[in-house]
């Protein structure tokens, strides 16, 4: 992946200058989350670093959700005021909105105020994105691999021809801890996140950007990542 490679492209160059690779290579294997992409990493490290990762991008999960909330007022002629307000409401008292729920405010995620065109840098930060160039294209590619993904797990036999591990690794990516899930809980959970991913084109790729925040805030397990990473 290109990330992947603007990742270990300094290391690479850096080491054909004379005798920069005694160095070099040292730093990367004491520091490979840092100066090594994921191919590198041991089956342990990617477990470590994916958890360590997920943990800072929770962070911003408040930002976003504050986000959602900001441009109610501006919507009460809207059609959709009553139910958007009914899934703030829902994230708001510490629960989530069903499918159903969330696929009826598509339209929101399709233009004002909610399209790629009108979302703040905390929405790069929960993808574990940087803020600088080219950020619309970049949330559109994230949300088109998502997609991708989604459909070839739906193409292959669906969930329950997974293994954990791959499950796990599902979940991670998509904004939920699965530490401590029993396999039948991330089962139901992926199941929630592909209704809606089934209902996404290339206009509402914004929706299936906010999931983390519609199907996953208030989830017990990311809670205990978020206060164990302030800890």
């Amino acid at each position: 992946m290109p990330k992947d490679m603007v990742k270990v492209a300094p290391i690479l160059v850096l080491s054909l200058l004379p005798f920069a690779n005694y160095v070099i290579f040292p730093l990367a294997y004491f520091f490979p989350r840092h100066l090594l992409c994921s191919h590198f990493w041991n089956l342990q490290q990617k477990a470590e670093f994916r958890i360590t990762i997920l943990q800072q991008r929770l962070i911003h999960n408040r930002p976003v959700f504050r986000h959602l909330q900001a441009p109610l007022p501006q919507l009460k002629d809207n059609q959709l005021y009553d139910k958007w307000n009914a899934i703030l409401a829902s994230l708001g008292s510490g629960s989530h909105p069903t499918t159903e729920e969330i696929l009826a405010c598509k339209k929101l995620f399709m233009g004002k105020p909610f399209h790629l065109f009108y979302l703040k840098k905390h929405l790069l930060l929960m993808h574990d994105m940087h803020r600088l160039w080219f950020r619309r294209s970049r949330l559109a590619e994230r949300a088109a691999i998502l997609l991708a993904i989604d459909r070839a797990i739906l193409r292959e036999g669906g969930l329950e021809n997974m293994p954990t591990e791959a499950l796990r690794n599902a979940c991670l990516m998509r904004g939920l801890n699965p530490l401590n899930m029993k396999k039948e809980d991330m089962v139901n959970w992926l199941l929630m996140w592909l209704t809606i991913s089934n209902e996404i084109d290339k206009y509402s790729y914004s929706l299936l950007l906010h999931c983390p925040i519609l199907l996953a805030y208030n989830h017990p397990t990311n809670w205990q990542l978020i206060y164990r990473y302030k800890k």
